[in-house]
């Protein structure tokens, strides 16, 4: 996605929703647009997508920019006119985005008869307190961090949560037990890499079970189909167990973020193949709790560096549907243009 900062002001960044009962929507922008490429030659095509909040159409045309300097002291914003078989009238339309870098699994995780079930990671959080954050999530049951900054566990609309408040970039390893046929949810957390390690373990009664498959995801969950409460910080080996120990008999998902790094896939190194991919880009190749320094180069020793980075405002394409093309004509001259769009006062810029 490709934006021209200049000719538009960025919106300021929503508070994320608190906890998984209050959620909130970002402010509307009343037009944006952006295009999906930046730069092509002659015979290229060039997709415009723009999302309208009004009800009147929009009007559309091109710009060659010849100086976008905003400093009030120079020349300021100059662009001439340049005729395109696209400009005219648009109908509006909304289309929504969603910032936030998460894993979505391919396909429902088959929980089958299994009466105890484990969730289990091992986190780096780097905003510990400040929203509701999903761990690990499978269909009702996740691995959180409050409100508060504590690990939580939840099950339903029911909740098991620890006292102590996590600390904010320290390597711990957490999980979570559900026991269906006792009814009972236990979360837990061990710091790693300290010469004592603390290990924190909290019960609590539940009621429910879960189904037979379960979608799972990681650093964040859906509400009506829209991710939310993403996790900010790294992770590393998430896991789903069929029992309450991490006994890779039983594993039902070992997702292995070292593998295939320089993809968007996400891979399951157990044996049943629960792929997934990352969403909105997250930073991967990122130093994980077994990193020890002797290796700087991730391809070398990709074991080290088996953490992907997650953010509540990442983003990269999306995904909207395309409002108008331009073919680029043989006798354009190279420059720095842009698709102007306009609509009830408001205006935005997408160049290329």
């Amino acid at each position: 996605m490709h934006r021209l900062r200049i000719a538009v002001d960025a919106p300021s960044r929503p508070r994320q929703p608190e906890t998984l009962s209050t959620m909130t929507s970002p402010p509307p922008i009343p037009l944006i647009g952006y295009t999906d490429r930046l730069s092509g030659r002659a015979g290229d095509v060039i997709a415009f997508k723009v999302s309208s909040r009004s009800s009147s159409d929009f009007e559309a045309r091109l710009v060659r920019v010849i100086c976008a300097d905003p400093n009030p002291a120079g020349q300021g914003l100059v662009e001439e006119d340049v005729a395109a078989d696209f400009a005219g009238s648009y109908r509006s339309r909304e289309q929504p985005f969603h910032p936030g870098s998460y894993v979505s699994v391919d396909r429902p995780i088959d929980v089958g008869s299994q009466s105890i079930v484990r969730l289990e990671a091992t986190i780096w959080p780097t905003k510990p307190g400040r929203t509701e954050q999903v761990i690990v999530g499978l269909g009702p049951l996740s691995l959180t961090i409050d409100e508060a900054g504590c690990l939580a566990g939840r099950f339903h609309q029911q909740a098991v949560k620890l006292a102590t408040t996590l600390m904010a970039r320290t390597w711990y390893r957490v999980w979570l037990i559900l026991d269906q046929d006792a009814g009972e949810l236990t979360v837990a957390q061990e710091t790693v890499g300290a010469p004592h390690p603390l290990t924190l373990a909290q019960s609590g009664a539940v009621e429910g079970r879960l189904s037979g498959a379960e979608p799972a995801s990681i650093a964040a969950t859906t509400a009506d189909g829209i991710p939310v409460f993403h996790f900010n910080g790294k992770i590393e080996a998430p896991a789903i167990y069929g029992g309450s120990e991490p006994d890779a008999a039983r594993a039902l998902a070992l997702w292995d973020f070292s593998k295939d790094i320089s993809s968007t896939t996400i891979t399951d190194a157990g044996p049943n193949g629960y792929h997934g991919r990352i969403v909105n880009l997250p930073a991967r190749a990122m130093t994980g709790s077994t990193w020890d320094a002797s290796e700087m180069c991730w391809r070398h020793a990709p074991q080290h560096y088996g953490a992907i980075h997650f953010h509540e405002s990442d983003i990269y394409d999306f995904g909207w549907d395309t409002d108008f093309t331009f073919t680029i004509p043989d006798d354009l001259p190279a420059g720095v243009y842009a698709a102007r769009i306009s609509c009830d006062g408001a205006e935005d810029a997408m160049p290329f």
